[in-house]
């Protein structure tokens, strides 16, 4: 709580802006350098992460708060010490039950809350959750001193202090306070180790309050990382929902888990240092591996509600979106445990989750994982791991390791499988060399023709060929300029198809929409993406182009506005390149060719079909086809509009 009120009071000194990097998600060492790159926006591509981090600070005033590092330590250790290294102009600010012991470290320990009046925070505290949960109590003249012999008997901790004013629907103060007699006894050794060992104490004695079931179910629950719904309660305690809820809902009055919704989803999570009790009491019941054992079960089961998919299903990807650190615990066990084949399908069911949730580099770096394992174990699962590869390349802008993954699929053993490969190739040409595009469209049917004569299993991959096949005449249509055919392509593959890649169709049918002159009908096709609430293709450079159309000036702005800063975030790296396209809109809607001109050389590719027709339909009307098309050429894959959209937002006020 401290440091994020450090890191809003900081934030008008700092240009480069605030990032809060949350480490309490992260279950693993090796992820530090991943869960900082996403909170800072990079989507990192191949190479050492913690480079690719250090560069992207190098010329940033930022400040970079890294929130409980203590249970990865060495590894947030490892990548601050690099920073030091830099010289960088960032700052970093750590939160951690234990030092870096680096140089360069400076360290200031948090002192308890007072406790000796009653006015102290201490106190406050106190009767601020205890009246929470029994709104009848009060502070009076005679149990002020009782309530402060407590607070002070917890050494003022704020966990200690709110587990305890929990208890006073059960205890009054006098009752608490002999509860407290009975179970702390301070040990020798420091006042740090009294103070951990007080805290472990004052767990012990909520725990040992619960009634039997309770506590199987809060040991249970330390299995989930980052929250967890209520459905996910009952499959890991196997309880049914009812008596579930009630024991969450006695869990949360007694201060042991707290509420945490996310956009429309009601869900939960245990507090940090809970969280390590819970798990700590589930080994101590021998009860870990059957939890989780259930746990990777009811994910797997929910990832493969739609069978096998070799994009992913939407409407899994939609139930899933919050679930990523569970998803990605979930498969690290079935690792573990060399259970490649369901690791394998919990991950690729899984992509939409993944893709929803911005995660690109996580879970490509997964993919590539599993993939060595699977390859000879299920040619039908490796396609599935190649194409998600490819997919997730492509929105890194990672080219080379996309055609890498794409070129593979090519090569399988399964002839639905290379049909699958040689669409997605297909699609590739089709932005850059469409004069290659039916040869190798013929390729795919071919292959899609043998898969079905030799009765090969994955129904979903040949539907998936036959959809690449479809984007690629589509993207072929699109940049011809034959917007109504293109338009009407777009609006079939965007509603037939449930792969939530499929947004950029309609993003693209919305795109042909303001080229062939009916923005109203633009507006209308991309209403619908606001119900799945996309972090990103939630069709802003379409509102744009279809306000710019009808007058609507001011309007066109506030949308302009909001996606470029979203995208001078980074966190989907080639959204700067359609930010950038906008303004060249922009600019040429007020008359401005110049800069239209200069704006639209910096957009580089951008990121989607409608984007990229809508960028060489500009640079027609602007006289600059040969050069804006040569550079798209030269540059897919690279992202360069990042310091030209940041020097933009600098001097329209924006940053």
């Amino acid at each position: 709580r401290l440091a994020i009120a450090i890191g809003e009071a900081e934030l008008p000194h700092h240009r480069g802006g605030v990032w809060f990097v949350d480490l309490t998600a992260v279950s693993s060492g090796a992820e530090v350098p991943s869960a900082i790159a996403n909170s800072l926006g990079l989507n990192l591509v191949s190479g050492d992460a913690t480079v690719q981090i250090l560069t992207f600070l190098a010329d940033k005033d930022a400040l970079v708060i890294l929130d409980n590092c203590e249970h990865v330590i060495d590894e947030a250790a490892a990548f601050v010490e690099a920073f030091l290294a830099t010289n960088n102009p960032a700052k970093i600010l750590a939160t951690s039950r234990e030092a870096f012991d680096i140089d360069g470290e400076r360290v200031v320990v948090l002192g308890s809350l007072a406790t000796d009046t009653a006015d102290s925070p201490g106190v406050r505290l106190f009767v601020d959750r205890a009246t929470a949960v029994h709104p009848e109590f009060t502070l009076t003249d005679t149990n002020t001193a009782t309530v402060s012999a407590i607070c002070t008997r917890l050494d003022g901790m704020p966990l200690a202090i709110e587990l305890a004013a929990a208890r006073i629907t059960v205890m009054n103060p006098d009752e608490l306070l002999a509860g407290l007699d009975h179970r702390f006894q301070l040990l020798s050794g420091g006042r740090r180790r009294s103070r951990q060992r007080t805290l472990e104490a004052t767990l012990d004695w909520s725990y040992d309050l619960l009634e039997p079931e309770e506590q199987r179910v809060f040991r249970a629950l330390g299995v989930f990382v980052d929250g967890f719904d209520l459905d996910a309660v009952t499959a890991v305690t196997g309880l049914d929902r009812r008596r579930a809820t009630g024991h969450i809902e006695t869990l949360q009055a007694k201060s042991l888990l707290v509420r945490a919704d996310k956009r429309k989803a009601t869900r939960f999570r245990l507090l940090e240092t809970v969280k390590a009790y819970a798990e700590d009491r589930l080994v101590d019941a021998a009860e870990a591996e059957t939890i989780r054992d259930r746990h990777l079960a009811h994910f797997h089961a929910l990832a493969m509600a739609d069978g096998r998919r070799v994009l992913g299903s939407l409407d899994v990807g939609l139930r899933l979106r919050h679930d990523c650190p569970n998803i990605t615990t979930a498969f690290e066990w079935a690792a573990d445990r060399d259970n490649w084949i369901v690791a394998g399908e919990l991950l690729t069911a899984s992509w939409s989750a993944y893709y929803l949730d911005v995660r690109f580099s996580e879970i490509r770096a997964a993919l590539v994982r599993v993939g060595v394992q699977v390859a000879d174990l299920d040619p039908d699962l490796h396609g599935c791991i190649n194409t998600q590869r490819f997919a997730a390349s492509m929105m890194l802008s990672d080219l080379e390791v996309g055609i890498a993954a794409v070129y593979e699929l090519t090569r399988s053993p399964l002839a639905v499988i290379r049909a699958v490969g040689w669409a997605c190739v297909a699609w590739l040409n089709a932005f850059i060399a469409p004069e290659n595009v039916d040869g190798l469209l013929a390729k795919s049917a071919k292959e899609r023709s043998e898969g079905t004569e030799s009765a090969e299993r994955s129904s979903d991959a040949q539907a998936v060929a036959g959809t690449w096949a479809l984007w690629a005449t589509e993207v072929v249509t699109l940049m011809s300029g034959d917007f109504e055919r293109s338009r009407n392509l777009s609006r079939e593959l965007a509603r037939t198809c449930r792969y939530v890649d499929a947004v950029i169709f309609v993003v693209a049918a919305a795109v042909a929409d303001v080229m062939l002159g009916q923005p109203e009908t633009a507006l209308a096709t991309v209403a619908p993406l606001d119900e799945l609430d996309l972090p990103f293709m939630d069709g802003s450079e379409v509102r744009v182009l279809a306000h710019l159309a009808l007058g609507n000036t001011d309007t066109a702005l506030g949308h302009l506005r909001r996606l470029a800063t979203r995208a001078a975030t980074g966190v989907y790296q080639s959204e700067s390149d359609d930010a950038m396209l906008m303004f060249a809109a922009l600019a040429h809607h007020e008359g401005d060719r110049e800069t239209a001109r200069r704006f639209l050389l910096d957009a580089r590719q951008g990121r989607q079909p409608g984007t990229i027709a809508f960028g060489r339909h500009l640079a027609r009307m602007l006289g600059i086809a040969d050069a804006f098309a040569k550079q798209s050429q030269v540059e897919m894959g690279v992202v360069g509009s990042m310091k030209p959209l940041r020097a933009e937002l600098a001097r329209r006020g924006w940053d």
